[in-house]
């Protein structure tokens, strides 16, 4: 084939890039979650709402296969074109049509029996202490997720039930919370009788902190990663449960950022709980050592 008419561009355009993997190519399509897919030949793609994007690459939302040959699998415009013709051809596709009826579930993320690549990525490149590293990976606090290979930072209820998780990607500047994670709970690590608890904005600021503290001997309190990424109304949910079970808290210490996002959540939590805890930043902590 070395010419494609106008006409057949735009209905070869119309193969959506879900209806081309799950009517030929099934076996690279992974479920992400419950309202997304990525790739098993490149994870960094992924796809949700009938669109694809790249991970790693910045630019707009796309839909069509067509492009997905081109600009990820490196196809000519001439060969794609004719791929996809072909294909269609030998097997008319069936419409895949994506179901958000229990958009809102929450699926554990599957976890990797080899934790290796998080292993190497938290020790090496982040500079973490490595028996902090093993200790969470033993207890099941941080795991690899299969495929992907994300870092899974998961939140338990009262029950000891992971009902939330945020994972981040070890490739990418990427992170996000799994779909359908309940508000009220969020990655943490607690000491019961704690007096006092750190509040991060990220679970790796949380790991970083935690990590530098047992380098230096202190081992003994609670860090809890809040859902900044939310509504400003609810990013603090994840602290009232432990709020609830700890009547010995005293002090809040905030690690926010210092951007508006981070100084508006630090203003409303002084201004919802000063009464009854002290309420300060970590930056304050240090200059009163």
């Amino acid at each position: 084939m070395t010419y494609v008419p106008p006409e057949r561009v735009k209905e070869l355009r119309k193969l959506d890039i879900l209806t081309y993997f799950k009517n030929y190519r099934p076996e690279d399509l992974l479920r992400y979650d419950v309202c997304s897919y990525v790739l098993r030949c490149n994870s960094a793609i992924k796809i949700e709402k009938g669109y694809w994007s790249n991970w790693n690459k910045k630019g707009r939302l796309k839909t069509s296969a067509l492009d997905y040959l081109i600009e990820e699998e490196h196809y000519s415009f001439i060969n794609a074109a004719g791929h996809l013709q072909r294909l269609l051809e030998i097997l008319p596709p069936v419409k895949a049509i994506e179901n958000d009826e229990h958009g809102e579930v929450f699926r554990v993320p599957w976890n990797n029996d080899d934790p290796s690549r998080i292993r190497a990525w938290l020790c090496g490149s982040q500079g973490l202490d490595a028996g902090l590293i093993d200790e969470l990976i033993d207890k099941q606090l941080i795991y690899e997720e299969k495929y992907t290979h994300h870092v899974v930072f998961p939140g338990f209820n009262t029950k000891g039930e992971m009902v939330s998780a945020y994972r981040k990607s070890i490739a990418f500047d990427f992170g996000e919370p799994v779909s359908g994670s309940l508000s009220g709970y969020s990655f943490a690590l607690k000491k019961s009788g704690a007096d006092s608890i750190h509040l991060f904005e990220r679970p790796l600021d949380l790991l970083k902190f935690a990590s530098g503290e047992k380098i230096r001997g202190e081992k003994d309190m609670s860090c809890l990663c809040l859902h900044m990424a939310e509504k400003e109304d609810s990013f603090f949910l994840p602290l009232l449960p432990y709020m609830k079970e700890n009547e010995e808290l005293k002090t809040l210490i905030l690690h926010f950022d210092r951007d508006s996002a981070g100084i508006r959540a630090g203003e409303k939590l002084k201004k919802l709980l000063d009464e009854e805890y002290e309420v300060r930043e970590w930056r304050e902590e240090k200059e009163e050592c």
